[in-house]
Formats: structure tokens, sequence, C-alpha cells
């Protein structure tokens, strides 16, 4: 296992096309759950449910206005991890960087920073919507809720194992 450190060399390495259709495809969703919030706030109650217990009991109530509170942190971690996706030789890296990995280590960084990103992105408006459904009478869906969490490590996990493997 190489070292951890941070390259100071700086390579313009240009940004897989793929990093395209998932800041679109995630901007799509994130939309629609913010038009979806916007019709549905004045069904709203003044009052409503913040906070769960893990017995799926509201324990909680804040102003309806809290239904934004999700997608306003979603929105501003898309945009703090785009602004980082385009710095590559500031990220860490689990292996000493040099000219022969420099450009797939880069490419692979810059790849799990915008997969993640945007699934952070649809993964917080899914939880709002379940927010949402608890607001109008029913339970949050517990297996929803843990697998959208759960997922984040799925999501990150190829992206880590190839960092590794590339020497």
């Amino acid at each position: 296992m190489g070292s951890v450190n941070t390259p100071i060399e700086r390579v313009r390495v240009s940004r897989p096309r793929v990093c395209f259709w998932l800041d679109a495809s995630g901007i799509v969703l994130f939309l629609t759950g913010i038009v979806y919030f916007a019709f549905m706030y004045n069904t709203f109650p003044e009052e409503v449910p913040v906070h769960f217990s893990m017995n799926g009991e509201v324990n909680e109530y804040g102003n309806k206005a809290a239904i934004w509170l999700l997608p306003a942190i979603a929105f501003v971690l898309w945009v703090f991890m785009s602004l980082l996706e385009r710095v590559p030789h500031i990220h860490n890296y689990p292996r000493k960087i040099h000219g022969g990995n420099i450009h797939a280590q880069y490419r692979n960084s810059i790849l799990l920073l915008n997969t993640t990103k945007n699934y952070m992105l649809v993964m917080l408006i899914g939880l709002n919507a379940a927010f949402v459904v608890n607001i109008n009478g029913s339970e949050p869906p517990h297996l929803l809720i843990i697998s959208l969490i759960a997922g984040i490590f799925a999501v990150m996990l190829p992206f880590l194992i190839r960092a590794f493997c590339l020497s």
C-alpha cells in the first residue's frame, strides 16, 4: 500500500462525459422534487413533523417552512462538491501519485465526487419526500430512508476500490 498524499502537481484532466449526464439527471430529479414540494406546500399544516424517533413516532414539530431545509442543504452541498471536483490536485489519494497514474487517479476522483454529489442531491430530496408523505398522516418509510443512506456507501465503494488498484 502506498503512502497517502496530496499531490501538488496540477495536470489538466478532461471531465468524463458521463459527469454531464449525471449532473443533468441529478438536477432534473432535484427540480422535480422542488416543484412537487412547492405545489404541495399550501396543503401542509402550519406545524409539520421535523424529527422522528426510531419507532417512526414524531417527537418534534416545526414551522412548515422547515420542509425547505433539506433541499437547501442538498443544493449547497451540490455546488460545493461541483467546485471541488474541478480541482483534483487537492484531493486525497490512497496511492502515491506519479506520472504513470496521475490521469487515471484524477479522473477516478472526479467521477467519485460527481457520482456522490448527484446521489446526495437525489437522496436528500428523497428523504424530504419521505417527510412530506408523513405530513399527510402516514408513517415514514423506514426501509427507504435506511436504503438511501446506505446507498451512499454503495455509490462510493467502486471508486474507492479503483483508487487503491491504480498504482
